[in-house]
């Protein structure tokens, strides 16, 4: 699958990621200024759950096929990867919810998943404890700073 031959190999999680889905949003008041700022004040909440860097990882294989590691919970699922249209659908189970699909952009060496806040909000809620709301609610907050932003996950190729 030509489509998916960039996205194979294995990609470990290096912090959160931050996109705009409109051009003008990154233009008007400083838009990657915020975004840093926004990736910095996750970061610690991603921690808290059990995200880190090392501790997150992905395995795509050539037959569309994928390990999911993330906070030592393994699980295999399948994939499909337009590089034209930007999109990844992670199908199956993944660690006890649906990641349905994210939007995902990828070089050779760094790979940016994001998803819209509330499928975020799932995939945080499904690796941490339920004593971890305070951290839950700090991430929803910081994602609803802004209207069409997607959150997630950087990742650099192995």
């Amino acid at each position: 699958n030509a489509q998916s031959a960039s996205i194979v190999g294995t990609w470990v999680y290096s912090e959160p990621s931050v996109e705009f889905t409109s051009q003008n949003l990154l233009a008007q008041a400083g838009g990657l200024v915020a975004a840093n700022h926004i990736v910095n004040k996750l970061t610690p909440y991603y921690e808290k759950v059990g995200i880190k860097p090392g501790t997150f990882t992905i395995n795509f294989n050539q037959d569309n096929t994928c390990v999911i590691n993330i906070a030592g919970k393994t699980q295999q699922a399948n994939y499909t990867y337009d590089s034209s249209a930007h999109t990844l659908r992670i199908t199956g189970q993944v660690i006890g919810l649906s990641f349905g699909t994210a939007y995902a952009t990828v070089s050779n060496t760094q790979m940016s998943v994001t998803l819209d806040s509330s499928k975020l909000l799932d995939v945080a809620k499904n690796v941490t404890s339920k004593s971890q709301n305070s951290t839950m609610n700090a991430i929803s907050s910081i994602a609803d700073t802004f209207n069409g932003m997607k959150t997630g996950f950087k990742f650099v190729k192995k």
